[in-house]
């Protein structure tokens, strides 16, 4: 996972096909990340997002 901080300037996680995260990589860290792509962190789409 380092290496996907390391070259990108956004991330975007889907899970079941549906976007739960569109940030900027500076936004995560590795177990963000990973937390993120597994479920155990939480997250909430808000409008215009």
């Amino acid at each position: 996972m380092p290496h996907v901080l390391e070259v990108t300037d956004r991330i975007v996680v889907l899970r079941l096909g549906r976007i739960v995260k569109d940030a900027p990589t500076s936004e995560f860290n590795g177990d963000t990340l990973i937390g993120t792509i597994t479920g155990s962190i939480q997250t909430i789409k808000v409008e215009g997002d």
